[in-house]
Protein backbone atom coordinates (compact mmCIF):
# COMPACT_ATOMS: atom_id res chain seq x y z
CA UNK A 1 0.00 0.00 0.00
CA UNK A 2 1.53 3.42 -0.95
CA UNK A 3 1.43 6.92 1.11
CA UNK A 4 -1.15 8.14 -1.57
CA UNK A 5 -3.66 5.58 -0.64
CA UNK A 6 -3.35 4.86 2.89
CA UNK A 7 -6.17 3.73 5.30
CA UNK A 8 -6.57 6.22 7.97
CA UNK A 9 -8.17 5.29 11.46
CA UNK A 10 -10.86 7.29 12.15
CA UNK A 11 -10.05 10.70 13.92
CA UNK A 12 -9.72 11.69 17.61
CA UNK A 13 -12.73 13.21 19.34
CA UNK A 14 -12.94 16.07 20.94
CA UNK A 15 -12.68 14.16 24.62
CA UNK A 16 -9.67 12.40 22.76
CA UNK A 17 -8.13 15.71 22.27
CA UNK A 18 -8.84 16.57 26.14
CA UNK A 19 -7.57 13.52 27.68
CA UNK A 20 -4.23 13.90 25.25
CA UNK A 21 -3.89 17.91 26.86
CA UNK A 22 -4.06 15.99 29.99
CA UNK A 23 -1.03 14.09 29.39
CA UNK A 24 0.84 16.90 27.78
CA UNK A 25 -0.18 18.72 31.16
CA UNK A 26 1.04 16.15 33.40
CA UNK A 27 4.41 16.29 31.44
CA UNK A 28 5.22 19.97 31.66
CA UNK A 29 4.27 19.79 35.18
CA UNK A 30 6.61 16.85 36.29
CA UNK A 31 9.36 19.37 33.74
CA UNK A 32 8.46 22.52 35.50
CA UNK A 33 8.54 20.56 38.37
CA UNK A 34 12.20 18.91 38.17
CA UNK A 35 13.46 22.79 36.74
CA UNK A 36 12.23 24.44 40.06
CA UNK A 37 14.06 21.95 42.61
CA UNK A 38 16.05 19.73 40.55
CA UNK A 39 16.34 17.09 43.88
CA UNK A 40 12.92 17.03 44.81
CA UNK A 41 9.99 14.89 44.55
CA UNK A 42 10.05 14.77 40.65
CA UNK A 43 13.82 14.20 40.34
CA UNK A 44 12.99 12.40 36.19
CA UNK A 45 10.89 14.85 35.42
CA UNK A 46 13.13 16.14 32.42
CA UNK A 47 12.00 13.12 30.89
CA UNK A 48 8.44 14.88 30.44
CA UNK A 49 10.55 16.36 27.39
CA UNK A 50 10.42 12.80 26.12
CA UNK A 51 6.59 12.40 26.59
CA UNK A 52 6.24 15.37 24.07
CA UNK A 53 8.36 13.88 22.05
CA UNK A 54 6.28 11.30 21.20
CA UNK A 55 3.35 12.66 21.50
CA UNK A 56 4.23 15.06 19.05
CA UNK A 57 5.73 12.23 16.60
CA UNK A 58 2.24 10.76 16.81
CA UNK A 59 0.22 13.38 16.23
CA UNK A 60 2.18 15.08 13.01
CA UNK A 61 2.68 11.67 11.54
CA UNK A 62 -1.12 11.27 11.40
CA UNK A 63 -1.69 14.19 10.24
CA UNK A 64 0.12 13.71 7.48
CA UNK A 65 -0.84 10.33 6.93
CA UNK A 66 -4.43 11.81 6.68
CA UNK A 67 -2.76 14.59 4.44
CA UNK A 68 -1.80 12.32 1.87
CA UNK A 69 -4.73 9.98 1.93
CA UNK A 70 -7.07 12.57 1.35
CA UNK A 71 -5.14 15.03 -1.08
CA UNK A 72 -2.84 12.41 -2.40
CA UNK A 73 0.20 13.89 -1.85
CA UNK A 74 2.12 16.12 0.80
CA UNK A 75 2.69 19.88 0.31
CA UNK A 76 5.99 20.41 2.35
CA UNK A 77 5.56 24.25 2.30
CA UNK A 78 1.85 24.06 3.84
CA UNK A 79 3.19 21.67 6.40
CA UNK A 80 6.58 24.42 7.43
CA UNK A 81 3.99 27.39 6.97
CA UNK A 82 1.55 25.77 9.60
CA UNK A 83 4.33 25.17 12.07
CA UNK A 84 5.62 28.05 11.62
CA UNK A 85 1.98 29.94 12.50
CA UNK A 86 1.49 27.03 15.45
CA UNK A 87 5.15 28.01 16.64
CA UNK A 88 7.07 30.96 15.56
CA UNK A 89 5.35 34.20 17.38
CA UNK A 90 5.44 32.64 20.59
CA UNK A 91 8.67 32.08 20.71
CA UNK A 92 9.43 35.33 18.77
CA UNK A 93 7.74 36.97 21.27
CA UNK A 94 9.97 35.42 24.84
CA UNK A 95 13.18 35.71 22.69
CA UNK A 96 12.48 39.74 22.17
CA UNK A 97 11.33 39.38 25.72
CA UNK A 98 14.38 38.26 27.22
CA UNK A 99 16.57 40.49 25.43
CA UNK A 100 14.91 43.21 26.66
CA UNK A 101 15.05 42.23 29.86
CA UNK A 102 18.42 41.96 29.46
CA UNK A 103 18.80 45.84 28.14
CA UNK A 104 16.81 46.96 31.49
CA UNK A 105 20.01 45.36 33.66
CA UNK A 106 18.83 41.73 34.26
CA UNK A 107 21.93 39.95 33.97
CA UNK A 108 21.63 36.40 32.15
CA UNK A 109 23.96 33.60 32.61
CA UNK A 110 24.81 33.87 28.56
CA UNK A 111 27.89 33.91 27.01
CA UNK A 112 26.11 35.16 23.17
CA UNK A 113 22.98 36.07 24.17
CA UNK A 114 22.19 37.30 20.60
CA UNK A 115 23.80 34.10 18.85
CA UNK A 116 21.58 32.34 21.51
CA UNK A 117 18.22 34.06 20.65
CA UNK A 118 18.92 33.73 16.81
CA UNK A 119 19.81 30.09 16.92
CA UNK A 120 16.52 29.27 19.01
CA UNK A 121 14.24 30.66 16.54
CA UNK A 122 15.79 29.23 14.06
CA UNK A 123 15.47 25.83 15.84
CA UNK A 124 19.43 25.05 16.25
CA UNK A 125 20.14 25.79 19.91
CA UNK A 126 20.63 21.70 20.68
CA UNK A 127 24.00 22.02 18.67
CA UNK A 128 25.14 25.13 20.56
CA UNK A 129 24.04 24.23 24.02
CA UNK A 130 26.21 20.83 23.24
CA UNK A 131 29.15 22.60 22.25
CA UNK A 132 28.67 25.09 25.22
CA UNK A 133 28.20 22.44 28.06
CA UNK A 134 30.93 20.44 26.93
CA UNK A 135 33.45 23.30 26.87
CA UNK A 136 31.78 25.53 29.83
CA UNK A 137 29.85 22.93 31.54
CA UNK A 138 26.83 22.97 33.15
CA UNK A 139 26.82 27.17 33.53
CA UNK A 140 26.11 26.94 29.85
CA UNK A 141 22.96 25.80 30.07
CA UNK A 142 21.55 28.04 32.49
CA UNK A 143 20.77 30.88 30.03
CA UNK A 144 17.25 31.89 28.93
CA UNK A 145 16.94 29.69 26.10
CA UNK A 146 18.59 26.94 27.92
CA UNK A 147 15.23 25.01 27.32
CA UNK A 148 14.70 25.79 23.88
CA UNK A 149 16.88 22.68 22.65
CA UNK A 150 14.14 19.95 22.81
CA UNK A 151 12.74 21.91 20.26
CA UNK A 152 15.03 22.68 18.26
CA UNK A 153 15.10 18.55 18.12
CA UNK A 154 11.70 18.94 16.96
CA UNK A 155 11.79 20.87 14.16
CA UNK A 156 15.07 19.60 12.84
CA UNK A 157 13.54 16.16 12.80
CA UNK A 158 10.49 17.66 11.40
CA UNK A 159 12.41 19.37 8.56
CA UNK A 160 13.40 16.11 7.01
CA UNK A 161 10.34 13.82 8.03
CA UNK A 162 8.15 16.07 5.72
CA UNK A 163 10.39 16.16 2.93
CA UNK A 164 10.45 12.22 3.34
CA UNK A 165 6.84 12.11 3.52
CA UNK A 166 6.92 14.40 0.12
CA UNK A 167 9.14 11.97 -1.85
CA UNK A 168 7.59 8.67 -0.77
CA UNK A 169 3.84 9.92 -1.29
CA UNK A 170 5.22 11.27 -4.63
CA UNK A 171 7.06 8.36 -5.47
CA UNK A 172 4.21 5.83 -4.34
CA UNK A 173 6.65 4.27 -2.08
CA UNK A 174 4.66 1.38 0.51
CA UNK A 175 4.19 3.36 4.19
CA UNK A 176 5.93 0.06 5.14
CA UNK A 177 9.13 0.92 3.68
CA UNK A 178 8.44 4.34 6.14
CA UNK A 179 7.53 2.49 8.92
CA UNK A 180 10.75 0.37 8.28
CA UNK A 181 12.73 4.32 8.42
CA UNK A 182 11.20 4.95 11.83
CA UNK A 183 12.18 1.84 12.96
CA UNK A 184 15.30 2.48 12.05
CA UNK A 185 15.89 5.58 13.44
CA UNK A 186 14.56 4.04 17.20
CA UNK A 187 17.05 1.33 16.93
CA UNK A 188 19.76 4.10 16.18
CA UNK A 189 18.50 6.11 19.12
CA UNK A 190 19.50 2.89 21.09
CA UNK A 191 22.45 1.68 19.40
CA UNK A 192 23.41 5.31 19.10
CA UNK A 193 23.67 6.46 22.56
CA UNK A 194 25.35 3.26 24.09
CA UNK A 195 27.93 2.86 21.41
CA UNK A 196 28.79 6.96 22.19
CA UNK A 197 29.07 6.49 25.82
CA UNK A 198 27.96 10.02 25.96
CA UNK A 199 25.51 11.19 28.34
CA UNK A 200 25.81 14.97 26.59
CA UNK A 201 25.40 13.87 22.83
CA UNK A 202 22.75 11.23 24.19
CA UNK A 203 20.55 14.36 25.46
CA UNK A 204 21.09 16.79 23.06
CA UNK A 205 22.37 15.21 19.65
CA UNK A 206 18.94 15.33 17.11
CA UNK A 207 19.45 11.68 15.72
CA UNK A 208 20.22 10.22 18.76
CA UNK A 209 16.47 12.07 20.19
CA UNK A 210 14.53 11.85 17.43
CA UNK A 211 14.02 7.65 18.19
CA UNK A 212 11.59 9.04 20.85
CA UNK A 213 9.18 10.86 18.40
CA UNK A 214 9.85 7.91 15.57
CA UNK A 215 8.12 5.71 18.49
CA UNK A 216 5.32 7.86 18.04
CA UNK A 217 5.30 7.82 14.41
CA UNK A 218 5.53 4.02 13.95
CA UNK A 219 2.38 4.02 15.73
CA UNK A 220 0.92 6.05 13.66
CA UNK A 221 1.55 4.50 10.78
CA UNK A 222 0.31 0.96 12.58
CA UNK A 223 -3.14 2.12 13.23
CA UNK A 224 -3.17 3.76 9.88
CA UNK A 225 -2.38 0.19 8.10
CA UNK A 226 -4.29 -2.16 10.66
CA UNK A 227 -7.09 -0.38 12.51
CA UNK A 228 -8.88 -3.75 12.87
CA UNK A 229 -5.73 -5.66 14.94
CA UNK A 230 -5.94 -2.90 17.21
CA UNK A 231 -9.81 -2.55 17.59
CA UNK A 232 -9.52 -6.08 18.77
CA UNK A 233 -7.79 -5.59 21.22
CA UNK A 234 -10.64 -3.66 23.02
CA UNK A 235 -10.74 -2.61 26.28
CA UNK A 236 -7.44 -4.85 26.95
CA UNK A 237 -5.93 -0.87 25.33
CA UNK A 238 -7.24 1.15 28.64
CA UNK A 239 -5.53 -1.60 31.33
CA UNK A 240 -2.45 -1.11 29.15
CA UNK A 241 -2.68 2.52 29.61
CA UNK A 242 -3.45 2.97 32.95
CA UNK A 243 -0.30 1.07 34.00
CA UNK A 244 1.82 2.86 31.54
CA UNK A 245 0.35 5.82 33.20
CA UNK A 246 1.04 4.30 36.77
CA UNK A 247 4.62 4.03 35.65
CA UNK A 248 5.32 7.22 33.52
CA UNK A 249 4.28 8.57 37.44
CA UNK A 250 7.17 6.20 38.89
CA UNK A 251 9.92 7.06 36.44
CA UNK A 252 9.28 10.64 36.87
CA UNK A 253 9.39 10.26 40.77
CA UNK A 254 12.29 7.93 40.50
CA UNK A 255 14.76 8.14 37.93
CA UNK A 256 17.42 11.08 37.86
CA UNK A 257 19.88 12.21 35.60
CA UNK A 258 22.56 10.74 37.05
CA UNK A 259 20.59 6.89 36.88
CA UNK A 260 23.01 4.56 35.72
CA UNK A 261 22.84 3.85 31.77
CA UNK A 262 19.63 5.63 31.30
CA UNK A 263 21.63 7.92 28.43
CA UNK A 264 23.32 4.24 27.02
CA UNK A 265 20.32 3.54 25.01
CA UNK A 266 17.32 3.48 28.20
CA UNK A 267 15.00 6.64 27.15
CA UNK A 268 14.57 5.47 23.63
CA UNK A 269 13.13 2.11 25.47
CA UNK A 270 11.47 4.83 27.62
CA UNK A 271 9.18 6.00 24.80
CA UNK A 272 7.57 2.77 24.62
CA UNK A 273 5.86 3.48 28.04
CA UNK A 274 4.66 7.19 26.97
CA UNK A 275 3.58 4.77 23.78
CA UNK A 276 1.51 2.72 26.04
CA UNK A 277 -0.23 5.72 27.48
CA UNK A 278 -0.96 7.40 24.55
CA UNK A 279 -2.03 4.33 22.43
CA UNK A 280 -5.22 3.80 24.85
CA UNK A 281 -6.41 7.89 24.37
CA UNK A 282 -5.77 8.11 20.75
CA UNK A 283 -8.27 4.85 19.66
CA UNK A 284 -10.85 4.31 22.76
CA UNK A 285 -13.60 7.12 23.41
CA UNK A 286 -12.14 8.26 26.57
CA UNK A 287 -15.48 8.85 27.83
CA UNK A 288 -16.32 5.48 28.75
CA UNK A 289 -12.59 4.59 30.05
CA UNK A 290 -10.71 5.31 33.36
CA UNK A 291 -7.43 6.66 31.54
CA UNK A 292 -9.58 9.05 29.79
CA UNK A 293 -11.46 10.26 32.99
CA UNK A 294 -7.88 10.48 34.76
CA UNK A 295 -6.18 12.67 32.20
CA UNK A 296 -9.44 14.26 31.68
CA UNK A 297 -8.87 15.75 34.66
CA UNK A 298 -9.61 19.69 34.49
CA UNK A 299 -6.53 21.52 35.75
CA UNK A 300 -4.27 18.72 33.32
CA UNK A 301 -6.33 19.66 30.48
CA UNK A 302 -5.44 23.54 30.73
CA UNK A 303 -2.04 22.60 31.57
CA UNK A 304 -1.80 20.96 28.45
CA UNK A 305 -3.18 23.66 26.67
CA UNK A 306 -0.74 26.03 27.65
CA UNK A 307 2.24 23.61 27.43
CA UNK A 308 3.70 24.77 25.03
CA UNK A 309 3.98 28.93 25.92
CA UNK A 310 4.63 27.74 29.58
CA UNK A 311 7.78 25.51 28.34
CA UNK A 312 9.03 28.24 26.66
CA UNK A 313 8.45 31.46 29.65
CA UNK A 314 9.34 28.82 33.04
CA UNK A 315 13.15 28.56 32.50
CA UNK A 316 13.71 32.14 32.02
CA UNK A 317 11.61 32.78 34.89
CA UNK A 318 13.17 30.08 37.07
CA UNK A 319 17.00 31.33 36.04
CA UNK A 320 15.60 34.93 36.84
CA UNK A 321 13.84 34.18 40.08
CA UNK A 322 17.12 33.92 41.99
CA UNK A 323 16.96 33.87 46.23
CA UNK A 324 20.05 35.97 46.11
CA UNK A 325 18.26 38.40 43.47
CA UNK A 326 15.13 38.99 45.53
CA UNK A 327 16.47 38.60 49.11
CA UNK A 328 14.31 35.81 49.78
CA UNK A 329 14.30 31.95 50.54
CA UNK A 330 14.52 29.40 47.94
CA UNK A 331 11.04 27.83 48.72
CA UNK A 332 9.50 31.32 48.21
CA UNK A 333 11.63 31.94 44.85
CA UNK A 334 10.51 28.18 43.87
CA UNK A 335 6.70 29.18 44.28
CA UNK A 336 6.88 32.71 42.93
CA UNK A 337 8.79 31.14 39.80
CA UNK A 338 5.92 28.72 39.18
CA UNK A 339 3.26 31.38 39.56
CA UNK A 340 4.50 33.85 37.29
CA UNK A 341 5.37 31.10 34.71
CA UNK A 342 1.83 30.16 34.87
CA UNK A 343 0.42 33.54 34.67
CA UNK A 344 2.67 34.33 31.62
CA UNK A 345 1.89 31.28 30.02
CA UNK A 346 -2.02 31.71 29.88
CA UNK A 347 -1.62 35.30 29.01
CA UNK A 348 1.06 34.19 26.24
CA UNK A 349 -1.48 31.30 25.01
CA UNK A 350 -4.17 33.20 24.63
CA UNK A 351 -2.88 36.22 22.93
CA UNK A 352 0.12 35.98 21.33
CA UNK A 353 0.16 31.71 20.67
CA UNK A 354 -3.40 31.20 19.62
CA UNK A 355 -4.77 34.08 17.42
CA UNK A 356 -1.85 32.96 14.46
CA UNK A 357 -3.56 30.22 13.67
CA UNK A 358 -6.99 31.15 13.48
CA UNK A 359 -5.49 34.31 11.10
CA UNK A 360 -6.07 33.64 6.89
CA UNK A 361 -2.48 34.32 6.39
CA UNK A 362 -1.08 32.96 3.01
CA UNK A 363 2.03 30.74 2.86
CA UNK A 364 3.81 33.10 1.17
CA UNK A 365 3.29 35.73 3.76
CA UNK A 366 4.15 33.38 6.75
CA UNK A 367 7.53 32.85 5.64
CA UNK A 368 7.85 36.56 4.80
CA UNK A 369 6.71 37.77 8.08
CA UNK A 370 9.26 34.76 9.91
CA UNK A 371 12.23 35.61 7.25
CA UNK A 372 11.19 39.03 8.41
CA UNK A 373 11.44 38.35 12.43
CA UNK A 374 14.89 36.49 12.00
CA UNK A 375 16.18 39.47 10.12
CA UNK A 376 15.08 42.02 12.74
CA UNK A 377 17.01 40.26 15.27
CA UNK A 378 20.00 39.92 13.60
CA UNK A 379 20.46 43.66 12.68
CA UNK A 380 19.24 44.52 16.39
CA UNK A 381 21.53 42.12 17.75
CA UNK A 382 24.20 42.77 15.20
CA UNK A 383 24.10 46.80 15.71
CA UNK A 384 24.23 45.98 19.77
CA UNK A 385 27.76 44.16 19.38
CA UNK A 386 29.07 46.88 17.57
CA UNK A 387 28.26 49.53 19.40
CA UNK A 388 28.73 47.57 22.76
Amino acid sequence: MSLGSVDIAPRRTTARIGALDGLRGLSIAAVVAYHVAPNGVFTGGFLGVSVFFTVSGFLITRNLLSESESKGQISVTKFWARRIRRLAPASFVVVAACCIAAAAGIQWISFHLGRDGILAILGLSNWQTLHDVRQFGVLASLGPFGAMWSLAVEEQFYFVVACLFWAFARCRVKVVWLAALFGAIWLWGISGSFIANDALAARYRTDLRASEIAVGALWAIFISQKPDLVSSIGRRRDMISLVCLVAAVAVFTTISSTTAGLWRGEIPLLALVWLGVIQGIGLVPEVDTLIGRVLSFGPLRWLGKISYSLYLVHWPVIVAFTPQRFHASTNVTRVVSIVVSVILAGVLQRFVEQPPQRWRVSDRHTYLAWAGGVATFVVVFGFARLVA
